[in-house]
């Protein structure tokens, strides 16, 4: 618990820097359990029964965080973060943040008397959403840390039993009952042998008011205990209480809602039965079952002992990895060292397996290397699945195992372990669920802050790129290819990564035409890139080109067009020409024709009509919308972002979302791609 305090409160105090904010943790009872460093003498005194019943009441009706202003003369002018509450362990919490100053309330003149910040309506969302995402994370880190405790448990039960050897198990029984006490998994323990009348006995009883059934017997086939004994197998019951199988347990005031027994073979007979049981709704975790069911193979063989032995150890090791991964999470601020983490984790509980990653970008990453089969699996499921809707499942086949990392209903990055035949144990399986789980809490966080950042023309520019696929087929294809040609020359050529991505953005506008380039990406990188390489193309007298993105778009667009791409190399840096034709030695003495090699018989909108971005409007204003959806609509696919239209109409993100909903709605689209080809749909059809 300690390990998991320290990570508490470090993660608390990180996002009271975010928020420029003090955050009190708070019991439901109205203790304060902790306050971060940052200017803690402006908590408030929330011992005032008053102040804290007010916290106290809106805390357990909310479901997410919300703005609290007190309800009192002295606080008034005050308003505060506070989360609902939610549950580590046994106690029941909830956070506190602030005080800020309410714009509202206090006057213009009192603002410089009380020394506190304000909080505006765009610092007020993003903190929300930063204590919201606390909660999220802090209930992750408690899960994990409570099951590396059961690890360890576990772990000092084996080696105690190790240690007593077989002749005396059974006076080392109540310290174990002890032991799997501490968990908090279980609501009682207990241990029944059989005498010599083949009549069960229990001797050991361990939980709350559970000490009038020690001594008493059962019967082989008697109620869910003896039921278990004569079946020789382990059982487990739902929903038990109250039932005739929980006759002799009920008749002592032990009233389980979930049963397990796990009966103890002593030459080829049952010589005892351990019994363990919770009342809680929630079943007892499943790797703690495991670990028991392990503990009892022990007292039947001792050769299975040292077996789980190793497997508890490993399972400790496995959780230690899994709260770093964590940590990683809670502090990283680049996403890809979030990836790197998962293949480090994967590679090392996987005996060596390569691991491959790929993210939506089509960026890819990998431990090992996978097969040839499993790569082009891989990269088909990646094609399907990326930026879709579909389910988180799991996708297993005899060469592989893959996982979709999802966040907002859409996959975002597909993680695939090459498994060369080998069976994949359940608790691999639960390790990739709850990694991705974690991921895209931290991928959601990225995906909101970079909304925020991500310039308005980037945004236009991948809108138009997406309703190319709607629109224009051939001409989309032939751009991707550009990008995934592109984006392997200029890794090889060791380009740095945000020149790599300028690059890219450029190989996307080359379909449009100077013209548009001009009126919609004037003064960008991008541009400059694309100038250099039209002047190229167009000129009969070649200039030379500077820049070695120019050379690299000339040689991809050359190749995919037909065209010589030899004659073309001649005009450039000798080393880029040389290692495009190591990576695409087909075109190495190819004489081209001239003709776009990606055909398609489809009827296709030409570029004119994709470019007539300021057109737009006429069509907007003829659809079956409010003048307020009208509005935010034309914003929406002029690139603006949710933040950047509430900023620019002087209204919430909450109430744009809304209409963005609705417009969807009536549009009947999911997503800003599919609205702007249904618009240019509409003015094609009206211009034929």
């Amino acid at each position: 618990m300690n390990y998991f305090k320290i990570l508490f409160e470090n993660i608390v105090n990180l996002n009271s820097y975010m928020i420029n904010a003090p955050i009190a943790v708070y019991e439901l009872e109205g203790k304060k359990l902790f306050s971060t460093e940052l200017d803690e003498e402006r908590l408030p005194e929330a011992e005032a029964i008053a102040f804290f019943e007010d916290l106290k009441r809106v805390a357990e009706k909310i479901e997410k965080t919300t703005i609290f202003t007190p309800n009192s003369d002295q606080y008034s002018s005050f308003c505060y973060f506070l989360s609902p509450v939610f549950e580590i362990g046994d106690y029941s919490l909830f956070l506190l943040a602030g005080p800020f100053q309410n714009p509202e309330v206090v006057e213009e003149a009192e603002r410089d008397a009380w020394h506190l910040p304000f909080i505006h309506a765009k610092a007020q969302e993003k903190s929300l959403l930063y204590m919201d995402r606390l909660v999220e994370m802090i209930a992750v880190l408690e899960r994990q840390t409570h099951l590396k405790t059961i690890s360890q448990k576990i772990n000092e039960i084996f080696y105690t039993v190790y240690d007593a050897g077989e002749k005396h198990v059974d006076q080392y029984m109540a310290r174990i009952s002890r032991l799997l006490m501490q968990t908090n998994e279980l609501d009682f323990f207990g241990y029944a042998r059989k005498n010599e009348n083949d009549v069960y006995e229990i001797d050991l009883i361990e939980g709350k008011n559970t000490e009038s059934l020690k001594g008493k017997f059962f019967h082989i086939g008697e109620g869910a205990l003896g039921h278990a004994v004569a079946s020789e197998r382990d059982v487990h019951w739902n929903h038990i209480r109250h039932t005739n199988r929980a006759k002799i347990l009920n008749a002592h005031g032990i009233f389980p809602n979930h049963l397990y027994c796990y009966p103890i073979k002593k030459n080829d007979t049952i010589g005892a039965l351990l019994f363990i049981g919770t009342a809680k709704e929630k079943m007892v975790d499943q790797e703690l079952l495991q670990l028991i069911s392990f503990l009892v193979n022990y007292l039947q063989e001792r050769k299975q002992t040292k077996e789980g032995l190793v497997q508890a150890s490993r399972t400790c090791s496995l959780y230690s990895s899994l709260v770093d991964f964590l940590e990683i999470c809670f502090y990283t601020k680049d996403f890809k060292n979030v990836i790197y983490k998962i293949l480090d984790f994967f590679q090392s509980i996987s005996e060596d397996h390569p691991i491959c990653f790929t993210l939506e970008s089509k960026e890819y990453f990998s431990r090992g290397l996978p097969s040839e089969k499993v790569y082009e699996q891989h990269k088909e499921i990646a094609d399907a699945a990326l930026n879709t809707s579909i389910k988180e499942e799991l996708i297993e086949s005899e060469e592989h195992i893959s996982k979709p990392f999802t966040v907002h209903g859409k996959v975002y990055g597909l993680l695939t372990i090459d498994t060369d035949g080998m069976s994949i144990p359940d608790f691999m399986k639960d390790m990739l669920n709850i990694t991705a789980e974690a991921a895209s809490l931290i991928y959601k966080k990225f995906l909101d802050e970079q909304s925020i950042a991500t310039p308005a023309y980037i945004s236009r520019l991948e809108l138009l790129h997406g309703s190319m696929k709607e629109l224009n087929t051939q001409k989309y294809e032939l751009t991707m290819a550009a990008v995934d040609m592109t984006k392997k020359l200029a890794h090889s050529l060791k380009i740095k990564e945000e020149n790599i991505g300028v690059l890219l953005r450029a190989c996307k506008m080359i379909p449009y035409s100077h013209a548009f380039l001009i009126d919609n990406f004037q003064g960008t990188d991008e541009l400059v890139i694309v100038e250099e390489y039209l002047n190229y193309t167009t000129a009969e007298q070649k200039p030379a080109l500077r820049r070695a993105e120019s050379q690299i778009l000339l040689l991809v667009f050359a190749a995919l067009r037909n065209e010589d791409v030899e004659k073309e190399s001649d005009h450039m840096n000798p080393t880029i020409a040389s290692l495009f034709f190591q990576l695409y030695p087909e075109y190495k003495g190819k004489k081209g024709e001239g003709t776009n090699n990606i055909t398609s018989p489809k009827k296709e909108f030409e570029s004119k009509a994709i470019e007539k971005i300021k057109d737009i409007k006429g069509v907007i204003m003829s659809l079956n919308l409010t003048a307020r959806e009208k509005e935010i609509l034309h914003l929406v696919l002029e690139g603006l972002n949710n933040h950047e239209v509430s900023d620019y109409l002087t209204i919430s993100v909450h109430t744009v979302k809304n209409h963005i909903t609705n417009i969807y709605r009536k549009l009947n689209v999911t997503d800003r791609v599919q609205a702007m080809a249904k618009i240019y749909r509409i003015k094609y059809e009206e211009e034929e």
